[in-house]
């Protein structure tokens, strides 16, 4: 009965790892076709996606995030992106954090933009018409993020390892 229990508790963790892997696939599957969706889109309409002078508009600050202006800008963005993402996510995965990353990442693309353009705006830096940065300040946020996601990691390995010899 006890190796049938164990066998339960494996399935389960199975699937919970399974759900939270593709929970970061349709994230990065979802942002990447949003970003290539609103690049495709006409040279107006992106521009009203993006944040503008001297008015403050909220979604406008969220929307910007998915903005380029170039097929250059937008490789490189959805590079990082994923060259972020993915270690970051594998790092919180190794720890059991994994809702901590995903709830993280969500902040960078809603409470991060607005941050910035907020504090932007009232400053009065904008100098120019429109401000879109595509994922470039989403990116900024994933590396940022490395330092508490290493620290909790390795805070956990010392733990471990202290725990063994100590």
């Amino acid at each position: 009965m006890v190796g049938l229990l164990g066998n339960k508790t494996k399935a389960n963790h199975i699937r919970k790892l399974q759900k939270d892997d593709l929970q970061l696939t349709l994230i990065v599957g979802l942002v990447s076709i949003t970003c290539i969706g609103v690049f495709l889109l006409p040279s107006e309409i992106r521009n009203i996606l993006k944040v503008r002078h001297g008015v403050f508009n909220p979604i406008a600050c969220i929307t910007a995030s998915f903005v380029h202006d170039n097929s250059l800008h937008l490789g490189t963005n959805l590079c990082a992106f994923l060259f972020t993402t993915l270690p970051l996510y594998l790092i919180n995965k190794r720890i059991n954090e994994q809702k901590y990353f995903l709830i993280s990442l969500l902040m960078m693309f809603l409470v991060l933009p607005l941050l910035n353009y907020g504090i932007l705006f009232y400053l009065g830096i904008y100098k120019s018409i429109e401000y879109g940065f595509g994922l470039s300040l989403v990116c900024s946020g994933l590396v940022g993020f490395t330092i508490p996601s290493l620290t909790l990691y390795f805070k956990r390995k010392l733990e471990k390892f202290n725990s063994i010899f100590f």
